[in-house]
């Protein structure tokens, strides 16, 4: 269905392009910008009528392309919606409790040891950024240190 809709999509942009391509300008628009008179005269190519046709042409593909692209965004966004929707099977008795006879882990029994991971964590995280910046304050003056004695001549102290 996408696909067939996708064609359909790229036949009727091409056809109106080509279709707003050989009409005749109605005013002066972006002829006029560039020195040409706008309007012409009244024969156009396909005869003095043919703009009227040309017009509602250009309308009904219009329509068909609005109707194409909100036909292929409902599919597309129905096939998405439609592999991604999560399931989850929840143990539940008869009314709609959660089953407490199941054997499986609450959240209240393992919350200590939770709390002891994440602070532990948190501990080493914090080291690391205290040696980080430990040893980034002994490069720097240890660089300060190099420059001040290669931009320092010889016999003259730096002020």
């Amino acid at each position: 269905m996408v696909i067939a809709l996708s064609i359909a999509f790229v036949f009727v942009c091409v056809l109106l392009v080509l279709l707003i391509l050989i009409q005749r300008p109605k005013g002066g628009g972006l002829a006029g910008a560039f020195g040409g008179a706008g309007g012409g005269n009244d024969q156009a190519m396909f005869g003095a009528k043919a703009g009227d046709a040309l017009t509602w042409v250009t309308v009904t593909l219009f329509v068909f392309f609005l109707l194409l692209a909100m036909g292929l965004t409902w599919t597309t966004q129905a096939a998405l919606n439609a592999t991604n929707v999560p399931v989850y099977n929840l143990p539940v008795d008869a009314e709609g409790n959660p089953d407490q006879a199941a054997d499986a882990p609450t959240a209240g029994e393992n919350v200590p040891q939770a709390t002891d991971a994440v602070q532990e964590a948190a501990d080493t995280a914090a080291d690391a950024v205290n040696d980080a910046a430990t040893n980034a304050v002994k490069v720097t003056t240890e660089a300060v240190t190099q420059v001040n004695e290669i931009a320092t001549p010889a016999g003259s102290e730096a002020k």
